[in-house]
């Protein structure tokens, strides 16, 4: 009879001791998987670009134009204009996308420290070609007083066409004047690549 109740205890001691440790280590789980970061991808912030910042597009264009270009469809929608969007790239940090015969745009995504700076490359046909870069947070806060491109290129007065790779964190800049002739464009215009180092392009 004593020998059961030794069992007894023994019994319920290991049994009190074991749902605590797998209480505890389920909660420890939950609790990494909570402080896990979740990386944004460029699909994600172009579906969360608020609509004033790309009147041509809503929000359902934009998911539209996702579904369609991740099942190889070709990713055209109609935008608020009256005419044809079409999605044309799209990778994990990069986008491109023809809002209309003379507007384009790219989004990039560049990493700098923990935090990440979203791109927004607008070109317009005048008729060549001229871009311009708004910087911006992952939530679509401006980041203002700050250019990532070197004063040399900010400061020309022409023409500046940017192009993203989609592949790497690089950028092309092409300068041109304004409403140059063909046989000024072979004797003036300058093409270069600039590399991201975390900080500017240089």
């Amino acid at each position: 009879m004593r020998l059961i109740f030794r069992i007894l205890i023994i019994c319920m001691i290991s049994l009190s001791c074991s749902i605590p440790l797998c209480a505890q280590t389920k909660a420890g789980v939950t609790q990494l998987a909570q402080k896990a970061p979740t990386e944004s991808k460029v699909a994600d912030i172009f579906a969360s670009m608020p609509d004033s910042i790309l009147p041509y597009l809503t929000r359902n264009n934009r998911l539209d134009c996702i579904d369609f270009i991740r099942n190889d469809m070709k990713a055209v929608v109609d935008n608020s204009l009256g005419g044809k969007s079409e999605l044309k790239e799209l990778t994990d940090d990069y986008l491109s996308m023809q809002l209309s015969p003379t507007s384009f745009i790219e989004i990039k995504m560049l990493p700098a420290g923990s935090d990440t700076i979203v791109c927004l490359n607008r070109t317009f046909q005048l008729p060549e070609p001229d871009s311009h870069i708004t910087l911006y947070h992952t939530d679509w806060t401006e980041i203002k007083n700050k250019d990532i491109l070197p004063t040399s290129v900010t400061r020309y007065s022409g023409c500046r066409q940017y192009c993203f790779s989609k592949d790497d964190s690089s950028l092309t800049v092409r300068r041109q004047p304004f409403f140059s002739s063909d046989k000024e464009l072979k004797n003036t215009v300058t093409e270069n690549t600039y590399h991201w180092n975390g900080t500017t392009m240089e």
